[in-house]
């Protein structure tokens, strides 16, 4: 057998390496649910917004970069702030830390 050991994008990277954001949606939501990472109705529900919903409302990228940070990157900032005060440390905390490289992903 053959594993793939690290796999790393950027710009910069050949063509013939690059998928769509529609590529990389359907592969997350099918691993993160497969993997019990996140509930199927849950990933399933985000794929719907961010293949069908959120490109038919035409974003700017500023746009979309302000309404990503504003629901998004700001509700786990303040969750990660309130476990960090709490005198126990909720297991999620930490997968919750190592998602917000995932949720930072540049589109």
């Amino acid at each position: 057998r053959k594993y793939i050991v690290t796999v790393a994008w950027d710009a910069s990277s050949h063509e013939s390496a690059s998928f769509s954001w529609l590529s990389y949606a359907y592969a997350i939501t099918h691993m993160g649910s497969l993997c019990g990472h996140v509930h199927r109705v849950v990933a399933y529900s985000g794929l719907l917004l961010s293949t069908k919903l959120f490109p038919r409302l035409q974003f700017s990228l500023d746009a979309f970069d302000l309404l990503h940070s504003l629901l998004i990157r700001t509700s786990i900032d303040a969750l990660l702030r309130l476990c960090d005060k709490l005198p126990w440390k909720p297991e999620f905390a930490q997968e919750l830390k190592m998602l917000g490289q995932v949720l930072d992903l540049p589109l």
